[in-house]
C-alpha cells in the first residue's frame, strides 16, 4: 500500500502530465508534503510513500531529476516516473513521485530527496526507522504420520502455522526435503493465491496442506519439512510407509434378489471391504447392465482406510425384456493381487404385476374444440402391491392425472384410473402411446388411437304465411345446436333452380330478430341464387330450431311447373369438419287456365316431359324420379353434388307417358344434390332440361 503524508494546499483541477524537451524560466513548483517520515519499518520489508508536485506559475516547469542524496540514501530509492518530465503551468497537473524506504540497518535513517528543475532545486527532507522483527512462528505438531498406504495412493492432511510472537512474523518460503530423493511429500499453502514473502499478525495463522504420494519400492518413507521465516524456521518430521494393499466383497460372489415381478424394486448392500495393512482407493466400479444398477454411486476413486467398510447399494429393477442377470466389478490399482473382484447378480421374473388396455380408440369431433379426456385402468394383477413410479406419454402436450402424487401405489387387485388430459388440435399424432414405469422400467404400455370424426349439423327451410299469391316466404332454421362448435361465421347459400319459375328476392334476405350479436356481412349472388354471409361478435350460441334468416321468392308464370328452392350452409371455421345438410322446397309457377297450351305457346312448342321427385329427402339406396313424357325421347341425367362437381352420370330412353328411373345414390354421403335432366327427341335439335334438388341422407 502506498501512503501519503505530509500537508498540502492544492489550487484547480488536475489534469495530464505533458513530457517536454525544454522547460521555460522563471516557474515554480510546489510539494503537498514539506518531509517524508517513513516510520518503522523492518529491515527484511519495505515502505513507499507518494510525493505530489505540481507547477503553480503560468508555465510548464520541467524536472530533469528526483534523487535521494546524503549519508542515508541508500536506503531510500525513487520508484517513479522516469525524468525529465514536464509539469503543466497553472496548478492544474500533479506529478506523483513514489518513493522506497528499504532500511538495511536498525535505527534512524535519513537523507534528502533533490528534485533539480530548470528554475532551481528543492529540498525535501527524507526520514525513517530500520528496526528488527520480534516475531516467532511455530506449528501445533512437530511430526506426521500418515500411516500405511498403498502404491500409487495419495493422501494429504492440512496443518496451521501459527505466528506465536509479540510482532508480525515474515514468511519468506518453505521447503521439503524428501530422504528417498523423490516427490513422496508434498507442502504448500492450501491458498494457492498467496505469494511470498508476506506477513502473518500475532496471532493469525495460515493453513498448509501436505500430502504423500505412494511410489515403490515399498517401505517406510521419511521427509523434512521447513518453513523459512525472518526470525524463526520452524520444521516438522513427515512419515508413512508404502505397503500393499487387499480388498474384498461381502458378500463374496453373487447376489440373488430372488423372485421379482416387472416393475418392482428392491435393494441390498454390497460392501466393500479393506482387509489388509494399508490404505487404498477404489478406482473403479464397473456398473451392471440389465435390471441392476448402483444407487447413488459414489464419486472415484473412493478412499477406504485399513479395517474400514464402504457400502454399495445395488437396486434391481427387473423389465418384461430386459436381462435379469449381471455382473459388477470393483478395481483398485492399490493392491498387490487380485485387484478386480467380480459380483454376479441374478433374480428370476414370473411375470408383470399390471393390467392395462392395449389398444384404446378414441373418437374426436374435430368439429368442437377444447380438451378431453380419456380414463386408462390399470389393475395390479398380483398380490402385493405395486408402486408405479410415473406414466408418461409420447406426446409431451399430454398430461396425465392421478387421483395421487406420484409415486402412485396400486393395493393388490386394486384399479386406479389414469386421465389423459389434451387438446386433441395440439397432439402431434393420432397415435398416443402411454407408458406405465415401475422404477425405471417400462412394465405396461396402452396405445390410444385417436379418430378424427366429423360432427353433422343441419339447416332447414320453414315456409311462412304467403303475403299474396305472387310470392312465397320462407324461415332459414338451425336445426343443430351451434354452441359447442364455436362458430363466428355462417355462409348460407339460396338458390333456385329455375328463375323463369320462381326468383330470390335478394332484398327481402333479413337477419332473424334473435341474432343480437350478429350481422349480415354480404349478399353475393352466384350462378342460380345468392350467397349470404352471417359473422358474430361473439360466437353463436344459437339453439335447435333458431331462427337465422328470412327471404321472400317471387312466382312467375313459366313453361316450367315449378321452381326448387335450395339451401345449403357452411361454417369456414370448421372446414371439413362440421358437414351441413340442407333443404329445398318446390314452389311452384303461377298457374293459369290452359297453362299447359300457355307454356306450350311460349315455349315455341309441345313440352316434351315433365319431371318430380318420388321422394325427398332419399334414404335407400336409389333416388327415383317420376318422369312424364308426350313423345319418346333420349333423356340424360347428371347428379352434381354442392360444389358442381358430377358423381353421377347415366342415359335412358324414355317412352311416352309415365317413366320411373332409378339413380344410384347408396355410396354417396349425405348432403343435397342436384339432379339435371336432358331430353331431346331423335332427329330434332331442341333439348329440354329439368333440374331437381334433393336431400340424402344415412
Amino acid at each position: 500500500m502506498r501512503t501519503i503524508i505530509g500537508i498540502g494546499i492544492w489550487l484547480g483541477i488536475l489534469t495530464g502530465i505533458v513530457p517536454i524537451g525544454t522547460a521555460r524560466a522563471n516557474v515554480r513548483i510546489a510539494c503537498d508534503s514539506a518531509r517524508l517520515d517513513f516510520g518503522k519499518v523492518d529491515t527484511t520489508a519495505f515502505k513507499e510513500l507518494t510525493l505530489r508536485i505540481r507547477d503553480t506559475s503560468n508555465a510548464d516547469v520541467q524536472i530533469d531529476a528526483i534523487t535521494p542524496i546524503g549519508s542515508g540514501s541508500l536506503h531510500f530509492k525513487v520508484i517513479s516516473p522516469s525524468f525529465p518530465l514536464a509539469v503543466s503551468a497553472g496548478g492544474t497537473v500533479a506529478l506523483p513521485v513514489v518513493i522506497r524506504f528499504s532500511p538495511h540497518t536498525i535505527g534512524l535513517l535519513s537523507a534528502s530527496l533533490l528534485i533539480k528543475t530548470t528554475d532551481g532545486n528543492v529540498i525535501i527532507p527524507l526520514t525513517g526507522t530500520g528496526t528488527t522483527e520480534v516475531s516467532s512462528l511455530v506449528f501445533m505438531m512437530n511430526e506426521i504420520n500418515f500411516g500405511v498406504l498403498s502404491p500409487g495412493l495419495t493422501l494429504d492432511t492440512i496443518i496451521e502455522l501459527y505466528s506465536a510472537g509479540p510482532d508480525s512474523a515474515t514468511i519468506l518460503g518453505g521447503s521439503v526435503i524428501n530422504g528417498s530423493g523423490a516427490s513422496t511429500f508434498v507442502a504448500d499453502f492450501a491458498d494457492t493465491t498467496i505469494q511470498t514473502p508476506f506477513k502473518l499478525a500475532p496471532g493469525d495463522s495460515v493453513a498448509i496442506r501436505i500430502s504423500v504420494t505412494g511410489f515403490l519400492p515399498i517401505g517406510h518413507v521419511e521427509a523434512q519439512f521447513s518453513i523459512v521465516g525472518a526470525v524463526s524456521s520452524p520444521a516438522m518430521r513427515l512419515l508413512g510407509d508404502v505397503e500393499w494393499a487387499s480388498f474384498t466383497l461381502d458378500p463374496p460372489t453373487i447376489i440373488d434378489f430372488g423372485p421379482m415381478y416387472a416393475g418392482e424394486v428392491r435393494d441390498t448392500i454390497l460392501h466393500i471391504v479393506n482387509t489388509g495393512a494399508a490404505a487404498l482407493g477404489i478406482n473403479a466400479i464397473d456398473p451392471p447392465s440389465g435390471d441392476f444398477a448402483i444407487v447413488n454411486e459414489p464419486a472415484l476413486p473412493i478412499l477406504i482406510r485399513s479395517g474400514a467398510t464402504v457400502d454399495l447399494t445395488i437396486r434391481a429393477n427387473p423389465g418384461l425384456n430386459t436381462a435379469h442377470q449381471g455382473s459388477l466389478s470393483v478395481i483398485s490399482m492399490n493392491a498387490e493381487m487380485g485387484n478386480v473382484a467380480g459380483m454376479n447378480l441374478i433374480l428370476t421374473m414370473p411375470g408383470s404385476a399390471l393390467s392395462v388396455p392395449s389398444r384404446q380408440n378414441v373418437n374426436v369431433s374435430c368439429a368442437v374444440p377444447g380438451t378431453i379426456d380419456v380414463t386408462v385402468p390399470v389393475t395390479d394383477t398380483i398380490e402385493r402391491s405395486f408402486v408405479v413410479s410415473r406414466v408418461s406419454a409420447t406426446d409431451p402436450s399430454i398430461v396425465i392425472l392421478s387421483d395421487e402424487p406420484f409415486p402412485d401405489t396400486i393395493g393388490a387387485g386394486m384399479t386406479r384410473s389414469f386421465v389423459l388430459h389434451f387438446d386433441p388440435a395440439t397432439t402431434s399424432t393420432n397415435k398416443i402411446v402411454v407408458q406405465f414405469f415401475g422404477g425405471n422400467q417400462v412394465v405396461a404400455t396402452d396405445t390410444v388411437y385417436l379418430t378424427s370424426v366429423p360432427s353433422i349439423a343441419t339447416v332447414a327451410l320453414a315456409p311462412l304465411p304467403n303475403t299474396d299469391s305472387l310470392h312465397r316466404s320462407y324461415d332459414v332454421r338451425i336445426q343443430t345446436t351451434l354452441a359447442p362448435f364455436v362458430l363466428d361465421t355462417l355462409v348460407v347459400h339460396i338458390e333456385s333452380s329455375s328463375s323463369n319459375a320462381a326468383e330470390i328476392d335478394s332484398a327481402s334476405i333479413v337477419l332473424a330478430p334473435g341474432l343480437s350479436n350478429a350481422r349480415v356481412l354480404g349478399i353475393r349472388r352466384d350462378s342460380s341464387g345468392f350467397v349470404v354471409t352471417i359473422v358474430s361478435s361473439v360466437p353463436f350460441a344459437a339453439p335447435s330450431g333458431s331462427s337465422i334468416l328470412s327471404f321472400s321468392v317471387t312466382r312467375f308464370i313459366s313453361s316450367e311447373d315449378s321452381a326448387t328452392i335450395m339451401l345449403w350452409a357452411e361454417s369456414p371455421e370448421r372446414g371439413g369438419c362440421l358437414a351441413w345438410t340442407g333443404d329445398t322446397e318446390a314452389v311452384p309457377a303461377i298457374a293459369s287456365c290452359g297453362a299447359d297450351q300457355m307454356r306450350a305457346l311460349m315455349s315455341g312448342g309441345s313440352i316434351l316431359f315433365n319431371a318430380r321427385m318420388r321422394e325427398n329427402p332419399v334414404t335407400g339406396a336409389a333416388a327415383h324420379v317420376i318422369i312424364t313424357a308426350n313423345v319418346e325421347a333420349n333423356a340424360t341425367y347428371t347428379l352434381s353434388n354442392v360444389t358442381g362437381e358430377p358423381v353421377v352420370q347415366m342415359s335412358w330412353q324414355l317412352g311416352i307417358g309415365q317413366n320411373e328411373v332409378a339413380i344410384p345414390v347408396g355410396s354417396l354421403p349425405s348432403g343435397t344434390y342436384y339432379l339435371r335432366i336432358a331430353a331431346q327427341v331423335a332427329g330434332a335439335s331442341r333439348t329440354e332440361v329439368r333440374t331437381l334438388a334433393f336431400i340424402k341422407r344415412d
